[in-house]
Formats: structure tokens, C-alpha cells, sequence
């Protein structure tokens, strides 16, 4: 796995609400598995009513 243990998503949206990125807070942070945040981020975002066309980008940050 490329981390421990996520320890915390968010979403946010952009001032114009056209583009909503993920901020994903790991516990330990080794190698990237882009797939694994994509599909945490798709979660999250549906979960904070993000629509799933949105554009995106992922931030991914070790604590």
C-alpha cells in the first residue's frame, strides 16, 4: 500500500464552483497509487455534493 492510513479527505470547491480538488491527509506517505486517491476523492466529493464532472485535482500531504 502507498500509505498507512488516510487519516483525512476533504473537498473543496473553487470561488467560480467549476473545479473541486481533494485534500487527502495521510498518516505515512511512501509510493503514489493515484487510483486509490481518485476513487477516495470521487467518495468524498459525492459525499459533499461535488458533482463527478468536475475537474480535479488531488493534493496529497503526509502528516
Amino acid at each position: 500500500m502507498a500509505y498507512d492510513e488516510v487519516r483525512e479527505c476533504t473537498v473543496e470547491l473553487s470561488p467560480d464552483r467549476q473545479h473541486a480538488w481533494a485534500v487527502i491527509m495521510l498518516e505515512s506517505l511512501a509510493e503514489p497509487d493515484q487510483r486509490r486517491w481518485q476513487s477516495l476523492f470521487r467518495a468524498t466529493s459525492a459525499s459533499h455534493g461535488v458533482p463527478s464532472t468536475f475537474d480535479y485535482e488531488i493534493n496529497v500531504r503526509a502528516r
